[in-house]
């Protein structure tokens, strides 16, 4: 079932986290060659980036842009979570426990949509995923105008990996 808005909270999202940067550092460990940057997924950038975000409720349509859905097991504790875009049935993030394979369970977890089924940017064999394409640029922020600031981003402007 997606997450009712109060499944948007710290206690429910934040202890996912934190078994997941376990993991991470636990790997940082073992492999220090193949760390790479991330963001911290907690409760608060979930909602700031999803929930809270502008088109949440596109146009007054009633039908959230985002879905949050936590995965579990029957009665057990939420382990993972992954956020879906009603534009087009897509996982546009998740955050899942275990090895690859999980990546495929979770998307035989979620219901199908309308359209048939999921597309993910999530890599498996089994997955239907498709790949995003990342555009990079170089800029340099300058004065333009004498009397304004250099340009500040704020989060969302961009993504910097």
């Amino acid at each position: 079932m997606p997450a009712t808005e109060a499944a948007w909270s710290d206690s429910a999202l934040n202890s996912i986290w934190q078994h997941h940067a376990q993991q991470l550092l636990q790997q940082e460990r073992l492999n220090p060659a193949a760390v790479r940057p991330a963001l911290i997924k907690n409760a608060a950038y979930l909602r700031w980036r999803y929930l809270q975000h502008p088109q949440q409720f596109a146009q007054g349509q009633g039908q959230p842009l985002y879905t949050l859905w936590l995965l579990a097991r029957r009665g057990q504790a939420a382990q993972g979570w992954c956020i879906t875009s009603a534009q087009s049935p897509t996982v546009v993030d998740s955050c899942l426990p275990g090895d690859a394979d999980a990546v495929f369970a979770a998307l035989q977890a979620l219901p199908p949509p309308p359209d048939g089924q999921w597309t993910s940017w999530l890599p498996h064999p089994k997955a239907h995923a498709q790949e995003t394409l990342i555009w990079a640029t170089a800029m340099q922020g300058a004065h333009f105008y004498e009397d304004w600031l250099a340009p500040a981003f704020q989060p969302g402007d961009t993504d910097v990996y």
